[in-house]
């Protein structure tokens, strides 16, 4: 029997991981200097689109692109899947073997398999190729307007926006955090009540029940005691 033809284009892991981590930490300063942002406009509002489209598969997809097109510019980055020929790629390997698991362990919010999920289905990253399963048509187009961009952009162009997008993660983490702040914060308000409670009942504080007996007026407690005498 004959060996097995591989198709597509292997990425190499290893490059992948030491090329995210080092523009994550580049990411990390333009953040916290609030250094200026020179993509194109059009190209950050189809970003935009997709951090704000509930299908999290379309932005969380396009790290996986950027990577394999800076390492092997020969990919066609618009076919995620190595069964799609031989200038294709595995864009869940990549997901799965080093962008996930390098964003979750910065506390970045992101899905676990996003070429399993609303990429399912053979999608392709062109007009056209939507996945069977269709639930953000503007989204889909968004990113395939910036997959169009770094398909025909140099190495150092799609490196650049490899940082940019780093950035908008870091972003999506922190007003994650501030959201969890506020909606753990009533609970811990309450929680403060409930000790506080609990502290004077200890301490030989009136009970609640004691509340409740006291709601009686006084000249009904009087005639009750008349009666059961």
């Amino acid at each position: 029997m004959p060996p097995r033809t591989r198709k597509g284009r292997p990425v190499d892991i290893d490059t992948a991981k030491a090329l995210l981590a080092e523009t994550f930490e580049l990411a990390e300063s333009d953040h916290r200097d609030g250094a200026p942002v020179t993509i194109p406009s059009a190209i950050v509002a189809a970003t935009e689109r997709l951090f704000l489209s509930k299908t999290q598969a379309y932005r969380d997809a396009l790290p996986s692109c950027a990577i394999a097109r800076i390492i092997d510019p020969e990919i066609d980055i618009r076919l995620p899947a190595t069964e799609y020929g031989e200038n294709a790629f595995s864009g869940r390997s990549l997901a799965e073997k080093v962008v996930t698991p390098f964003l979750r362990e910065r506390s970045v919010p992101t899905s676990a398999w996003p070429f399993l999920s609303a990429l399912r289905g053979g999608a392709r990253f062109m007009k056209g190729g939507e996945p069977r399963i269709q639930q953000d048509k503007d989204g889909f187009a968004a990113m395939v307007e910036i997959v169009d961009y770094l398909r025909q952009s140099d190495a150092e162009t799609v490196k650049n926006y490899l940082r940019y997008l780093m950035r908008r993660f870091i972003e999506l983490r922190e007003s994650h955090n501030i959201t969890l702040k506020r909606i753990s914060k009533p609970n811990l308000e309450q929680l403060s009540c409930l000790i506080k409670g609990m502290l004077t009942i200890k301490s030989g504080g009136p009970h609640p029940s004691a509340a409740r007996h006291s709601d009686v007026p006084d000249h009904k407690r009087v005639s009750r005691s008349r009666m059961g005498s």
